[in-house]
């Protein structure tokens, strides 16, 4: 009997059980059932017979903050591998983490939970184990567990709507809620742990209490006595244990490695018993080294695999210690996948197979409409032609961030576990004015996957999947596709009536990309809806994103159901410098309005008196969309000592359209620190003819800036020194720009420096006096 593993499936199936750890806020099975509430401490008790947590004499310590160590101490022990770990210590204790000292208790734990994809570091390459884990990152952790991509599925900003809307938490401030929770207690994480206990996930609907079971880490008696809630997909009585002949788990950890774990102890296996070869061609076999072994486990070092190749490993003549059996084991698994591909020239980073008639393809570069010719894209199956790019074969459209595009099959589709290759032209040219791998092409490999795992059902309609009314004046629209984003800003697409057919007026609509992706349609209404009065909303057309599946005329009934009407406020203020005030909302707001400087005073207290309006607003819609940066004049410095009140005007809107009901307000202190003047603090050749340079702080889009006679570009030809300046620029954002030469030599080094820069003040500084503010051009990875 042969038994398939795949790297990417076991790393998903590990993250899911760490979440456990970091757990999840769901409605108990137990406590619907019985009406009953669960006390913490109760909760505390039954994660302690599960031998998830663990106390001193009834003690567990729930008023503390749980720490990052310990946080990978659950992960472990939720896994049923703390026996393990700790045998083979050794193999874990040092870690790519230089703030975990291999001696300390939680190194090894760290090093399981690193080694298998669970824990990454902060943004310095530390793990800061002694320091305690926060709400929102708690909740990230539990989303990542459960599926959803952090940066594609949702942002930072998102975590707590994304956590409410799918279930992890239930209260409903969670919508509008933004700031981070510090004070985090063990107990808040024991009621999360526990809750996570019983959500139903992925298409085979299973539980993580199953998964405890399915693995031996708990029997199921004692789950089934607990009686907390679902166990999930699994059986009374279900064979959990792998046969004789089969590796029990293959580990592929990089492109030239893999751990396996048997199921027995066996007597040591030499090099020469292990032949790993190409499931499909027993020819073509892996070179086979073992780097260590126990008497459970295996480190095998092989020749290059190739990625999503199907293999076979095979073990002769084993050994088992207890009977002296001598068996042959068997088992398969897939080469290693790059997740991604990182680079600073325009390439393909990797892509992602969502159904079986589309596939997401990320660049390395953001993209733009230039990336939606179909003209550009050839699919092979295997080594065979698929489907050549054109209008008829594909639509392809970009994301709205440009992070990705999207390809859809007109008239084929995908099949499961089947390995396809993507050839994109040379001719593609991304946001930065790059051609692809400089004019080449690219390709990558894939694996297809047969049905969509989000759109399990009916695939092949356009379907609305709820609807909720998310306060007194917006109601929200799920789908089970992206939506097509010009369509869902048409007001007139949409109907909305009381159940005696009296029309309430829209405001606005507009798309919402939550994580990236516009499967939401939020509706903005003048009129208030009542909260528990039925309603009827009338979708006149809207399709999706690929314009390949439609809704036209239909009609749908909902109940108005919100916790309180909410309006925008100010939840953080801050100063940046004396002439940067940074001022964050409960929502997002409407681009347009956000901008605009009217709505924004600032005060000096006591007496409040009225300092003035900014001189300029900063707002990012795509990555801040709570937050603003106030830009103040010359004559308007903040001072150190002094405390200032921000406020906003009854004429700023939201991204619906819904002015401030009164006047919010927040006070925050001021400095006598200098703003920094404006300069290059990085440039980097990302092609032949681009360098990408960032600036320290954020420009604006104007003159001098946008001026390619304002950059100097410098290298040393013998003894001459020559000067160019770029034939065009790129402003990407308020602190990046992409500037075009006519060609760059990759072994030249270069200076660049700017003579005037503006800043979003109105401030311009004069960089021609100052030293050194040339930035040395540093050769991007390839």
């Amino acid at each position: 009997m042969k038994k398939k593993f795949y790297s990417n499936t076991l790393t998903i199936l590990l993250c899911v059980v760490y979440i456990l750890s970091s757990g999840i806020f769901v409605p108990l099975q137990a406590q619907a059932e019985t009406g009953k509430t669960i006390s913490t401490l109760e909760k505390a008790n039954v994660l302690n017979k599960l031998t998830i947590l663990r106390g001193d004499n009834g003690d567990y310590k729930l008023a503390d903050s749980l720490l990052r160590c310990e946080a990978a101490a659950f992960i472990v022990r939720l896994l049923g591998k703390e026996t393990y770990v700790l045998e083979n210590k050794e193999d874990y204790w040092v870690t790519r983490f230089p703030d975990v000292i291999s001696t300390e208790w939680y190194a090894p734990y760290v090093g399981y939970c690193t080694r298998n994809g669970i824990i990454s570091g902060d943004e310095y390459g530390n793990f800061n184990p002694n320091a305690a884990i926060s709400e929102k990152a708690f909740l990230k952790l539990i989303l990542g567990s459960l599926g959803f991509e952090y940066g594609i599925d949702f942002t930072w900003e998102e975590v707590y709507r994304k956590a409410y809307q799918v279930g992890l938490v239930e209260d409903s401030t969670y919508l509008t809620k933004t700031a981070d929770n510090f004070q985090y207690t063990r107990g808040q994480v024991v009621d999360v742990m526990f809750r996570a206990l019983t959500i139903e996930y992925g298409t085979n609907k299973e539980t993580l209490l199953g998964g405890l079971v399915k693995q031996n880490v708990v029997s199921l008696e004692l789950v089934e006595s607990l009686n907390i809630g679902k166990i999930g997909n699994i059986s009374p009585g279900e064979d959990i244990i792998e046969e004789a002949d089969v590796i029990e788990q293959i580990f592929v950890i990089d492109q030239n490695r893999l751990v396996l774990r048997l199921s027995k102890d066996i007597e040591t296996i030499k090099a020469e018993q292990i032949t790993i070869y190409k499931t499909h061609d027993f020819t073509n076999k892996l070179d086979v080294e073992i780097q260590a072994q126990s008497e459970q486990s295996l480190v095998i070092n092989t020749s290059d695999q190739e990625s999503l190749e199907d293999y076979t490993i095979e073990i002769r003549n084993a050994i088992y210690k207890n009977n002296k059996k001598q068996i042959n084991l068997i088992g398969e698994f897939t080469g290693y996948e790059n997740p991604e591909l990182k680079s600073d020239f325009f390439r393909i980073s990797k892509v992602k197979p969502i159904s079986k008639n589309a596939i997401q393809v990320y660049f390395t570069h953001p993209v733009n409409i230039n990336s939606e010719d179909s003209s550009y894209y050839v699919l092979f199956e295997g080594n065979q032609l698929f489907v050549q790019g054109n209008s008829q074969t594909l639509t392809v459209k970009a994301s709205d961030t440009g992070e990705y595009i999207t390809i859809y099959l007109n008239a084929r589709e995908f099949s499961g576990e089947v390995n396809y290759i993507l050839q994109v032209s040379g001719n593609l040219i991304s946001a930065y004015g790059c051609k692809l791998n400089e004019g080449e092409g690219d390709s990558i490999k894939f694996r297809g996957v047969a049905i969509d795992p989000v759109d399990t059902a009916n695939d092949e309609e356009l379907r609305v999947i709820k609807i909720s009314t998310v306060d007194s004046s917006t109601i929200q629209l799920d789908f089970n596709k992206e939506i097509n984003p010009v369509l869902a800003k048409q007001i007139y697409n949409f109907y909305v009536t009381d159940e005696n057919d009296i029309p309430y007026p829209i405001k606005k609509s507009k798309a919402v990309a939550y994580g990236g992706s516009n499967k939401s349609i939020a509706i903005g209404m003048q009129t208030p809806l009542i909260n528990g009065k039925n309603y009827k909303i009338m979708i006149n057309n809207i399709n999706d994103i690929s314009r390949q599946y439609s809704i036209i005329e239909k009609e749908y009934t909902f109940t108005a159901a919100y916790p309180q009407v909410t309006y925008i406020s100010i939840t953080n203020a801050y100063a940046v410098d004396n002439s940067t005030v940074v001022v964050q909302f409960n929502k997002m707001l409407d681009a347009a309005s956000a901008v605009n400087v009217t709505n924004y005073q600032l005060y000096s207290s006591p007496g409040t008196t009225f300092v003035g309006n900014p001189a300029k607003v900063y707002y990012d819609e795509i990555n801040k969309p709570y937050e603003v940066k106030l830009f103040l004049s010359e004559d308007k410095k903040l001072e150190a000592g002094k405390i200032y009140k921000v406020k906003i005007l009854n004429t700023l809107q939201d991204y619906l359209g819904n002015n401030v009901f009164s006047a919010s307000e927040f006070g925050f202190a001021g400095t006598n620190t200098q703003p920094v003047k404006p300069n290059i603090t990085d440039a980097i050749i990302i092609s032949g003819d681009a360098i990408k340079i960032t600036f320290n702080k954020d420009i604006v889009q104007e003159m001098p800036n946008i001026n390619p006679s304002n950059y100097l570009l410098q290298y040393t030809n013998g003894l001459n020194v020559v000067k160019k300046v770029p034939i065009s620029i790129i402003y990407i954002d308020s602190k990046t720009m992409v500037l075009k030469f006519d060609s760059l030599d990759f072994e030249t080094s270069y200076k660049i420096s700017a003579l005037e820069l503006k800043d979003y003040s109105g401030t311009v500084t004069n960089l021609r006096t100052e030293q050194n503010s040339a930035v040395t051009v540093r050769m991007g990875k390839r």
